[in-house]
């Protein structure tokens, strides 16, 4: 059985121009059986932006139009803007304008798995 956890959280800054540039790395637990979802607010224009992972065992790490990815316990992969399974990974997205973004880790595996995920605008 899965068990949900859901956090918003990934602050966006703002550098010259009006471009809005996205850095962050965070650090959570994810248990087993566990889906986890970060949101990321919507911005006014499109980004495109680099997720990677770290992770003490295999997990699956995806991102969706927020929307897509309401019920955690039954998102759709072929709605997955990207994604990537195992320790580590590294999937690039385009994030539309005014569109929230939720990036799922899915724990399928016997045991708890310490996640570092890391998020940055590409120029």
């Amino acid at each position: 059985m899965h068990r949900v956890g859901v956090a918003t959280l990934l602050l966006f800054g703002f550098v010259g121009c009006g471009q809005e540039k996205l850095e962050t790395t965070e650090t959570f637990s994810v248990g087993k059986g566990v889906n986890d979802a970060r949101t990321l607010e919507a911005k006014p224009r499109p980004l495109k932006t680099s997720v990677s992972f770290t992770a003490s065992n295999p997990v699956t790490v995806a991102a969706y139009r927020a929307e897509d990815a309401k019920d955690l316990l039954s998102v759709d992969p072929k709605k997955a803007l990207g994604s990537k399974n195992g320790k580590e990974g590294t999937f690039t997205i385009d994030i539309p304008a005014n569109v929230e973004v939720s990036i799922v880790t899915v724990n399928d595996g016997t045991a708890d798995a310490k996640v570092t995920l890391t998020l940055k605008t590409l120029k």
